[in-house]
């Protein structure tokens, strides 16, 4: 099972510092709104997941990032 870095008892690979600046920076992008939370992780996060059949790329499902 997956474990976020912060709750494995590790603190990632971002130090506080950097951490703490993107925690406030939000922006709208491409993609739409782009923003982190304390720990340096998007908030809005968005999973697809695709399959290829003949060459042709085909939507399987698309969702949230869960935690």
């Amino acid at each position: 099972m997956f474990r976020h870095p912060h709750r494995a008892g590790r603190r990632g690979r971002f130090t506080a510092e950097a951490r703490a600046a993107v925690s406030g920076l939000g922006f709208d992008g491409v993609t739409g709104r782009v923003a982190f939370d304390e720990y340096g992780d998007p908030r809005n996060r968005r999973l697809t997941v695709y399959t290829v059949t003949g060459g042709t790329w085909t939507t399987v499902t698309s969702g949230p990032g869960n935690r």
